[in-house]
């Protein structure tokens, strides 16, 4: 037999050895990864903000909208020092300093 004709196989046989000696167990890859809970500070209470009445709320990711006593503010805004951080489709979310203030479209409802 022709050494030359073995070269290819040796080559194969030493590549699959040293992948299979890597110690890893092998993984399902349509599997999700497990996440690690962040490790996040823990978040100031939330309060309702005094005075502040939420007409409307437009929920788009990173461009929705909020309408506070006809103003409206794009996450990131400012109103009477209270910057506008979140919105969902019940409530938006507040912060002023390190204190955040919660106003729900339900607060509206049942006065």
């Amino acid at each position: 037999m022709n050494l030359k004709s073995l070269y290819p196989v040796g080559l194969w046989l030493l590549a699959a050895t040293a992948l299979a000696d890597t110690g890893m167990p092998l993984r399902d890859p349509f599997v999700r990864p497990q996440t690690e809970l962040s490790t996040r500070p823990t978040p100031t209470p939330i309060a309702s903000a005094p005075g502040f009445t939420l007409r409307a709320l437009l929920v788009a990711g990173d461009s929705s909208l909020a309408n506070i006593d006809g103003t409206i503010l794009a996450l990131g805004d400012e109103f009477d020092g209270y910057r506008l951080i979140s919105v969902t489709q019940e409530e938006t979310l507040f912060e002023k300093g390190s204190n955040r203030y919660r106003i729900s479209l339900k607060e509206r409802t049942s006065q």
